[in-house]
């Protein structure tokens, strides 16, 4: 009988497995549109089937000899992907462009050209039993995810905007995280495919690495995917005796709270909002006053709330460091607040809800 135990390789792809499962099914049953969690939902499924491989490969049998191809095209699917993930958190109101998922192509493109040069090089009458064919393909792989990130570089401009947003500091310390960790890998990959890190060792360093794009990603997604989706339950729509544009205003109004999360600035103002739409506070006292029937402060707070509840249940950040981070001035206020809407304080809502 096989022996179960498993060794340290393993154990890292089967951590990384459990993560990229829990995030498969968090956005599973959260997602509100599914169009907008299905780049990210396909990313996790790729790298949830990458931590399988691992796992089962020493009880594939007679498949085993495949399984270098099967891990490469994998991984190598990894950078690619993540361009897109990329691309739609930078611009998230949206898709990516049909013209962006080009990406996708690299990777049988790399295995092409391996395939061509093995056979140009010759030497080897068996794939799966050649050597210097796992070091094109090592190659030819790292080769396709360099390209691939460098359609990020292309789009920096996306990227730009991100920074540049008020409250959009979530998506784009995401956006820095998936673009290093994926850096990490090709560079491993790299040295891998010149012989200075033996395969062993490369599995090894590319579960960890694997396991901690997971993880770090995991922490700052699940703040936009797919809680950005469905906030607006608790912004009601009020669209009756609304000129048209008016209802666009509206329209603006729930993208900067629902996906910008604007209100994460304490200091964000009527007049911020004002001139970031280009309308006098006028207008969006109107607009305020007529599709949500609340005040400006009290929308504010609601999402911050909103946001801090999600926080208290999902990780172990103290009291204050939520209340900083949705948006509150002072960990005193935030605990006012958080009562008088919840009617219990944040630390005995963390505690019913654990």
């Amino acid at each position: 009988m096989e022996n179960l135990t498993f060794d340290i390789k393993e154990i890292i792809y089967l951590v990384g497995l459990t993560q990229a499962v829990y995030v498969l099914v968090y956005m599973a049953l959260r997602a509100g549109e599914v169009k907008r969690a299905a780049i990210p939902f396909f990313y996790f499924f790729i790298l949830s089937l990458a931590f399988f491989s691992g796992v089962v490969e020493r009880f594939a049998g007679d498949i085993t000899v495949y399984y270098n191809f099967i891990q490469w095209a994998l991984w190598s699917y990894g950078p690619p992907l993540s361009v897109l993930v990329v691309i739609q958190v930078a611009q998230i109101t949206r898709l990516p462009r049909l013209i962006n998922f080009w990406v996708l192509l690299v990777v049988p493109a790399a295995f092409f050209i391996s395939l061509q040069a093995q056979r140009m090089s010759g030497g080897c009458d068996v794939l799966t039993q050649c050597h210097s064919f796992d070091m094109w393909l090592g190659v030819t792989g790292v080769f396709a995810g360099a390209v691939s990130l460098l359609t990020i570089w292309v789009r920096r401009d996306v990227l730009g905007q991100v920074y540049a947003g008020k409250a959009s500091k979530d998506r784009y310390w995401l956006i820095l995280t998936i673009i290093i960790m994926n850096i990490l890998l090709l560079s491993f990959m790299f040295f891998s495919a010149l012989g200075k890190v033996t395969p062993s060792q490369e599995e090894i360093i590319r579960a960890i690495i694997g396991s901690g794009l997971v993880y770090l990603v995991s922490t700052s997604i699940f703040r936009i995917y797919p809680q950005s989706l469905d906030v607006s339950e608790y912004l009601p729509s009020q669209k009756n005796k609304m000129s048209a544009q008016d209802r666009s205003v509206a329209k603006s109004i729930d993208d900067l709270m629902t996906l910008d999360k604007v209100y994460h600035d304490p200091g964000y103002s009527r007049a911020d909002l004002a001139r970031e739409l280009d309308v006098s506070e006028a207008v969006i006292s109107r607009v305020i006053n007529r599709h949500y029937k609340k005040s400006f402060p009290q929308i504010l707070n609601e999402c911050r709330v909103e946001d801090a509840k999600r926080l208290l249940m999902q990780t172990d950040e103290p009291v204050n460091v939520i209340a900083s981070e949705v948006g509150f001035n002072s960990t005193q206020t935030f605990n006012r607040v958080f009562k008088d809407m919840t009617g219990e304080s944040p630390s005995s809502f963390r505690k019913k809800s654990a």
